[in-house]
């Protein structure tokens, strides 16, 4: 019986080898075969044919047998890399054939073959090699690190892109820049990483995730933060669920031809993160990896007064005040004479000098001061509590554990991951603790058919206290510790000995002494007694199938769940503050729902030298979130916080939403012998948050790259590796509006009723004519590599135009008022922005040698953004406008003019060309969109000034001591002119050193903390400044009414209680350079020699050092000016120092 075809031309195929080994290299080669009825037909090139009958046959396979057994030996070797360390798991294959093996934990190998084979040796991220053997019994081979291949194929929309392909502006984060960086959010570790990308906020509260700005600000009201997209899936998650250790790659997509596909949700770019999955099929790989760090503040205190100097000034600023109030019963002497004998009342501390009467601490100040007003005693040392940073701060303390596990064959692949981390931040109560788990699974059960399921899990404990920017005036925001005078000691004491008072247990009392906000506010006091915590617990799964079909088709499904609880609780202790005497519990609660389902089928063909895809894809994306509270009060027991312990309801609330999008997309790509490259695509995108007629918005791209090193005209040019120059040109959406329903009139639950019938009042009016915000991005880049690829630079120009701009805009009292009596407001699309820059990249090998290698890299991002339309008219708000022309975070404020000479007060311009004084009504009261000087308003606010007191005439120009009258004016804005970040990489033998800076250039922020600080008010703190370079009575000496140098910018106006508010009020006095530099890591790793640990059945063990936000360089010292990008500062919680130290070991 004949055996079936398939045998038979396997049993060929086998012959041909065998007959091609025995048959002199002189002979034509053989390229048919066939065997029919036991004969064997060979056909040579030149087309001879020779038969073998199966007797001759039979004789030639004897024959190959016996040179087989003489030609085949074992060849071994060592695999090492360009230290000389061996390397594990790597491929060494007979070419040609299935024969194959890895390398063991030595690096060694042993593998059959004969003299001709050809072994080929590989690597992820290394060169192939391909080695024959000929002779050789022992063939040693150094594996060459391939920098070109690490990052030649990158991770893009829906799949992946060599890097000389894309069209359009794709930066990518490495898992070795990732692992650098001690950070819990994966966010934070973009900072510094990609050209165009802001991060803002780095590093804050424990567990917190920064801002992020693609290219600038995007929208006016809208949200500017970019897609997070996870392994091919929307992320609808947290941020700080992800664990930065299971990241493999970040592709930050910065133009609309890279984000197109992504529709609407990709117009502010988009971030893909793409998770770890099991490598080098026939190896199981384990990796542990231990952190220990330490938190400290990485940001100074503003210099502020101590205790002696704060009494001196205060003593100077009251007297001034008095004066100022009563200048025809007061001279400065007896002003000083009659505060000095009242002034720890007065200027709201205590005396801690043990001069008062009885242990009084309210009165003594005659013994304090001499006669000129300066202290000649210092505190009693047992007033040692007064710094209330010593109070509330504390060393902090991080602590990280991961391990991770994967495995692969050619059918499947697993990698599984468990990661810890805990952080105690340097404020108390600032606490983060995270439990993750992962696992990535691929399946390939037939070559027609992958499948793959994900699953990630999360559960996190945080608390948390009130120091964002919704509490910055919270009593029990305890970063606002920085506004209290020095003389203020949160313990207890007994006045007469100064001895702190101590509990039964022996612990200090607080001080929550009566008549002092500092203290029946006690910050230390209530950050131990209250707390703000939360618990939250998140699931994602997702699941996909590809099918492989004929012509080169493709068919996936994929989808995804993201399951998300998380409960607060607020408590205020019956102790102190807010709640005293009753104690408060407050519930909150969230649920969130989301769910994402996609088909796409792509199909690609190669003609020759051209090669095509296509894709078609549907996405369906719903998410469905409920929120509610429950407030109680009374407490009844200590130690217990569930609501069931606190008797009285005080309140109740709750709402949902559910929110749907819909997208139609499709994609073309085109190139010519991989030197031309087309692509283009297409979105239909659709949102519920819009009405039926505006539901639906179209967005597209297209996109061309050239590789100009391919040209004939540059193929002699030695020193240019790769050139490319790419355009693009796209459209995106945007739909983001506070609430998920501004096509509807909203109405809220009124706290009073009617007849006993609760009542509803409106809280914002619906529109539907409100349509999608859109993006138009153009994109022009030329990148290359040069000498050898050891430099790589690239220059490119963007411009990113928003338009129908989404504005929540505040209606007139006549379209009604909410339950409060304010004025409602309404989403609308009021105008145009446009946003234009530069990108410039520069990084490369200084020097590389087989021990040492240098590296550096550096790129900047010049950025102008512009509002270019608001068809409903400019908003003149106050200290920032929106006005046609200018940029979204434009300051609009008061010109401080200086320091009038003749009364040491402040003076601020009145100036005839501000939009103050203008109208746009003609005689009939009716507007003409012509805006024009108003001689009216003008002199009506002349008049007013006059009659407050506060009008000053200094030769032919007016100006004011009140803002109130001040002429607002434009001073710049708060966006920078810059940003950027350069580093360096360090290599000896194992040992690596990498740096990495980021700096920005131009932009100003308001510093109302620092105004603040300036001003004296009793119990407040002072900046060093309010009493250095500050008028002087005696400086009015010899100056005129007109006087030319009447008015001085170079000196600070005069310490007075009285003209405080008004000679520190917000003007562009307080408007500080945001330009900044920042040693944002340092990192210092050094890898063990593997012979060291080979003992160990280790792959690998490392150890390492790695300091975050070392060194903050600013233009005033405790600003901190990457906070965000509208310029505004507040008792924030500020960036955190991180030091840790690292073990890594790999199994």
């Amino acid at each position: 019986m004949e055996r079936p075809a398939r045998l038979l031309h396997v049993e060929a195929r086998r012959i041909l080898n065998q007959i091609q080994g025995i048959i002199p290299h002189n002979h034509n080669p053989i390229i048919i075969i066939i065997m029919t009825n036991g004969v064997l037909t060979i056909i040579n090139k030149s087309g001879g044919i020779k038969s073998f009958a199966r007797p001759l046959l039979l004789i030639v396979c004897a024959l190959w047998a016996i040179s087989a057994l003489a030609q085949t030996r074992n060849i071994t070797g060592t695999v090492t890399d360009d230290s000389g360390d061996p390397m594990p798991g790597v491929s060494v294959l007979i070419k040609g054939t299935s024969t194959g093996m890895a390398t063991d934990i030595d690096g060694k190998y042993s593998i059959k073959a004969s003299k001709g084979s050809v072994i080929e040796f590989s690597y992820i991220g290394y060169i192939t090699q391909s080695i024959t053997v000929g002779e050789r019994s022992v063939i040693n081979i150094t594996m060459k690190e391939d920098i070109k291949a690490l990052d030649e194929v990158v991770v893009v929309a829906y799949g992946t892109a060599s890097k000389e392909s894309l069209t359009g502006s794709v930066a990518v984060i490495s898992d070795k820049d990732i692992q650098r960086r001690p950070v819990t959010s994966v966010t934070s570790a973009l900072e510094g990483m990609a050209p165009g990308v802001q991060v803002n906020g780095s590093t804050g509260t424990p567990g917190s995730s920064p801002s992020i700005l693609i290219r600038g600000i995007n929208s006016i009201n809208g949200t500017t933060s970019p897609l997070y997209v996870v392994d091919g899936i929307v992320w609808s998650g947290e941020y700080n669920d992800i664990n930065p250790n299971d990241v493999e790659s970040i592709s930050v997509l910065k133009d609309a031809a890279s984000c197109a596909l992504y529709g609407a949700k990709g117009a502010n770019g988009v971030v893909l993160i793409t998770t770890k999955k099991a490598k080098n099929a026939g190896n199981v790989e384990v990796t542990a990896k231990i952190r220990q760090g330490i938190y400290q503040r990485a940001l100074p205190e503003y210099r502020r007064l101590g205790y002696n100097r704060w009494n001196e000034a205060m003593l100077q600023a009251i007297s001034n005040g008095k004066v100022t109030s009563a200048p025809d019963k007061y001279t400065y002497e007896s002003a000083m004479e009659e505060t000095i004998g009242n002034f720890f009342s007065e200027a709201g501390v205590l005396n801690l000098y043990g001069t008062g009467t009885d242990g009084s601490v309210t009165d003594g100040g005659e013994k304090v001061f001499d006669k000129n007003g300066n202290v000649i005693l210092n505190p009693l040392s047992c007033y040692n509590d007064t710094d209330w940073w010593d109070a509330i701060s504390r060393n902090g303390h991080r602590q990280e554990y991961n391990i991770s596990a994967s495995g692969a064959t050619e059918k499947f692949s697993a990698y599984a991951s468990l990661g810890y981390v805990k952080e105690k931040g340097y404020l108390l109560k600032t606490d983060f603790e995270r439990w993750n788990a992962r696992l990535n699974t691929e399946f390939r059960p037939t070559k027609y058919l992958k499948v793959g399921v994900g699953l990630t899990a999360s559960e996190i404990e945080s608390n948390q206290p009130q120091f964002d920017s919704d509490n910055l005036s919270s009593t029990s925001n305890a970063m606002s510790y920085q506004g209290l005078a020095p003389g203020l000691p949160y313990y207890a004491h007994d006045w007469a000995t100064g001895e702190v008072l101590r509990d039964e247990n022996g612990n200090p009392i607080w001080n929550t002494m009566d008549g002092y906000s500092a203290f029946t506010s006690n910050k230390a006091y209530i950050l131990r007694a209250n707390s703000e915590d939360y618990e939250r617990i998140s699931v994602d799964g997702n699941a996909f199938a590809t099918i492989y079909l004929p012509y080169n088709f493709e068919v996936t499904v994929r989808g995804t769940m993201n399951r998300y609880r998380q409960e607060d609780t607020s408590y205020n202790s019956p102790l102190i503050g807010s709640a005293q005497g009753f104690g408060r519990l407050t519930k909150y609660f969230y649920k969130r729902e989301t769910t994402n389902l996609q088909q796409y089928i792509t199909w690609s063909h190669d003609y020759g030298a051209h090669h095509i895809d296509a894709m078609l894809n549907h996405e369906s994306y719903s998410r469905y979130y409920t929120y509610s509270y429950v407030k109680n009060k009374n407490q009844l027991f200590p130690d217990n916080y569930y609501l069931t312990n606190f008797t009285e309801n005080e309140g109740t609330g709750a709402h949902a939403y559910r929110y749907r999008t819909e997208t139609f997309m499709g994609r073309a790509r085109y190139n010519w012998n991989n030197q031309y490259f087309l692509e283009a695509s297409i979105s239909r995108d659709a949102s519920s948050k819009f009405s039926k007629d505006n539901r639906w918005g179209t967005f597209w791209s297209v996109g061309a790259s050239w590789i100009i090193s391919k040209e004939k005209f540059l193929k002699d040019v030695e020193w240019i590796s790769n050139l490319k120059l790419r355009a693009a040109y796209g459209t995106a959406g945007n739909d983001y509006t506070s609430n998920y329903y501004p096509t509807y009139d909203l109405w809220s639950k009124y706290s009073h009723t009617l007849d006993g019938n609760p009542s509803v009042f409106p809280s914002t009016l619906g529109n539907k004519n409100i349509r999608w915000e859109s993006t138009k991005t153009l994109d022009l880049a030329l990148e290359g590599y040069f000498f050898n690829s050891r430099l790589n630079a690239s220059v490119g120009f963007f411009s990113r135009v928003n338009a129908d701009l989404l504005f929540n805009v505040p209606q007139t009292p006549s379209n009604g008022t909410d339950g409060e009596g304010s004025s409602m407001s309404q989403w609308q699309n009021i105008g145009n922005m446009r946003n234009n820059g530069w990108e410039i990249m520069v990084s490369g090998e200084i020097i590389r040698s087989k021990d040492f290698t240098w590296s550096a890299h550096a790129d900047a991002t010049f950025i102008r953004n512009k509002i270019t339309k608001l068809p409903a008219g400019n908003l003149w708000n106050s200290p920032r406008a929106l006005v046609e022309g200018k940029s979204r975070y434009e300051y609009y404020t008061y010109k401080w003019a200086g320091v009038d000479m003749l009364t040491g007060q402040s003076l601020y311009e009145i100036n005839q060309d501000s939009h103050q004084f203008e109208t746009d009504l003609d005689e009939n009261g009716k507007s003409t969109g012509v805006w024009r000087f108003d001689q009216s308003k003008w002199d009506s606010n002349l008049e007013n000034a006059k009659a407050g007191d506060a009008l000053v005439k200094i030769g032919d120009r007016y100006y004011t001591t009140s803002t109130s009258f001040a002429s607002k004016h434009f001073r710049g804005t708060s966006l920078p002119t810059v940003y950027g970040s350069f580093g360096t990489n360090l290599n000896w033998k194992g040992l690596s050193l990498s740096a990495l800076f980021t700096y920005r250039l131009g932009g100003k922020t308001l510093n109302t903390v620092y105004s603040g600080m300036l001003s004296p008010s009793a119990g407040k703190s002072l900046h060093e400044d309010a009493i250095s370079n500050t008028w002087q009575p005696e400086m009015a000496t010899g100056i005129g009414e007109n006087d030319a140098n009447r008015i001085n910018r170079g000196i600070r106006p005069q310490i007075n209680t009285i003209n405080a508010n008004n000679n520190n009020a917000t003007s562009d006095r307080f408007l500080v350079s945001s330009s900044y530099l920042a040693f944002k890591n340092l990192n210092i790793t050094y890898d063990i020699p593997r012979k060291w640990v080979a003992p160990l059945s280790l792959r690998g063990l490392s150890a390492g050092l790695s300091i975050d936000n070392v060194k903050l360089f600013t233009k005033m010292q405790g600003m901190n000016p990457t906070y965000n990008n509208s310029g505004g500062q507040g008792d924030y919680f500020v960036p955190s120092r991180v030091y840790s130290f690292e073990i890594t070991a790999r199994f």
